[in-house]
């Protein structure tokens, strides 16, 4: 049950490096001092990410149910996949570490649009608008299926438990995985705000994209230890 929890924990933590519009707006109140704002502005959007990981984890646990047989007679698509993911990772890798002025534009003025709608909604404390921000991925096509692939890929893996217990813990250990880095990075930019570079948002960036490189590798090097390269054949 623990491992559910941890597995969940890394999860979220990862998926969170990536800078987007609520990773723009808690980087901006770690700017301006304001740990509270940011805080809570995280908070919000780690229970709504907790809420999308349990949808996630409990609607692949039913495609993996299905795939199960399947993936033990055709080991390769199994494979396949993974090798996929890998080569995601690389290209995310490349996308955030090789980010130009252009990018950082966008995601500024995608945050900045973002929160000026929440804010026009009539809401105007953090915690709802942190919220309501990450309601807003829905909007993104891709990030309901992509929750739903890796929980998908952690399930196949056993790595979490089955059932809805499994899910659930998963689910909140992607919410802590989300806060913590959010409070991480907050109680980064707190730190060194005096000392900043004007160029302090390309590292971020650069390091989103390090560690996609570095998922890449492990994922990578524990695909080549676990496979029956002999069973394939």
């Amino acid at each position: 049950m623990v491992g559910s929890l941890l597995i969940g924990l890394v999860v979220g933590f990862g998926m969170s490096i990536p800078p987007g519009p609520i990773s723009v707006a808690v980087i901006k109140r770690g700017v301006q001092g304001n740990f509270r704002t940011g805080i809570r502005i995280s908070l919000g959007a780690s229970l709504i990410d907790c809420f999308y990981a349990f949808i996630a984890a409990f609607a692949s646990s039913a495609i993996i149910l299905k795939l199960q047989n399947f993936l033990a007679l055709y080991g390769w698509v199994e494979l396949l996949f993974q090798i996929v993911c890998i080569a995601i990772l690389i290209f995310l890798g490349r996308k955030y570490f090789h980010v130009t002025p252009a990018d950082l534009r966008q995601s500024t003025e995608k945050e900045e649009k973002r929160e000026n709608r929440v804010r026009g909604f009539g809401f105007s404390s953090a915690f709802m608008v942190g919220i309501l921000m990450a309601v807003m991925n829905l909007a993104n096509p891709s990030f309901l299926p992509s929750l739903i692939a890796i929980a998908g890929f952690v399930q196949a893996k056993h790595w979490i438990i089955p059932g809805i217990s499994g899910s659930a813990l998963y689910a909140v250990g992607f919410g802590l995985g989300v806060f913590v880095w959010f409070y991480v990075l907050l109680r980064l930019i707190l730190r060194m705000r005096t000392r900043l570079p004007a160029t302090y948002f390309t590292y971020i960036f650069k390091f989103a994209g390090c560690a996609f490189y570095f998922f890449a590798v492990i994922l990578a090097m524990r695909v080549f230890i676990a496979t029956d390269w002999g069973g394939l054949m």
